[in-house]
């Protein structure tokens, strides 16, 4: 699950203790031994014009703290058309929340120093955000974005309220993408354009949020950012925001494109 989960968490009238990161009273990135952690099976496939790889990892019922046995396939594609797809499918054997997605840090320019993000132009396609408390848990309302500094519904330079947000540490914020009731579709997210080399990149996703992060703890900081597609933090404890959970017979399945071009 990306971004924050409180442990304890609610789930269809019980309660699942979940596993909580050091130092920390919720759970982060599918807890301490998230799927990151974890070494996936491995299975090329060759198709016509792209390349892909197919991962494929069994979570057991219990492990950190989420119910039913997981069965989870991550699809890489490469295109000829500059495309690179990430494609998630899980199915369970008991009612549990899924939202699956990568932390992959981007940077179009090529040079990963403090900054050098600061001029890359970033439009992300919502009007609201997930509102967070002081612990950066969820409170369950949706703030809308216009006239703030997390509006970014039009072309912005990414430093130009950077030090605004999160206490001035910068963006970490989950956006809600609009009209996303029909998850077989896919739309556009975001886009990102580095004006010093003419890069471009597009997000395209059928998932109900996307999370910003501009990269605020590394060393240096602000030298990538990552747009992480997945469903919104917390859905499973908020009524109003679409639901994270899959029964068993249901198919988890979210496809996010990341498109690349070159002005």
């Amino acid at each position: 699950m990306p971004t924050e989960l409180p442990a304890p968490a609610f789930l269809r009238q019980y309660f699942h203790y979940l596993a909580e990161n050091p130092q920390c009273t919720r759970q982060p990135h599918g807890g301490p031994g998230g799927f990151n952690t974890k070494v996936w099976d491995a299975y090329p496939l060759r198709e016509e014009k792209r390349a892909s790889v197919k991962l494929a990892l069994t979570s057991p019922d219990s492990d950190q703290g989420f119910p039913g046995t997981l069965d989870v396939t991550l699809t890489i594609t490469l295109t000829e058309k500059n495309e690179l797809i990430f494609l998630y499918e899980a199915v369970t054997d008991a009612e549990t929340p899924v939202s699956l997605t990568n932390h992959t840090y981007w940077n179009l320019r090529g040079v990963f120093t403090r900054g050098s993000i600061y001029d890359q132009e970033i439009l992300i396609h919502s009007k609201r955000i997930v509102e967070v408390d002081e612990n950066l848990l969820p409170t369950g309302n949706l703030l809308n974005v216009a006239g703030t500094p997390f509006d970014l519904q039009e072309k912005t330079p990414i430093g130009k309220n950077i030090a605004i947000p999160n206490k001035g540490l910068g963006f970490d914020n989950n956006y809600v993408l609009e009209n996303r009731s029909n998850k077989a579709e896919v739309n556009k997210a975001a886009e990102v354009f580095d004006p010093v080399t003419g890069r471009r990149m597009e997000v395209i996703t059928n998932a109900p949020g996307l999370q910003f992060y501009s990269d605020n703890f590394s060393q240096p900081n602000h030298a990538a950012y990552c747009l992480e597609a997945g469903e919104l933090p917390d859905a499973m404890n908020q009524p109003n925001f679409p639901s994270p959970v899959i029964k068993p017979g249901e198919l988890y399945r979210q496809v996010t494109i990341h498109a690349f071009s070159v002005d």
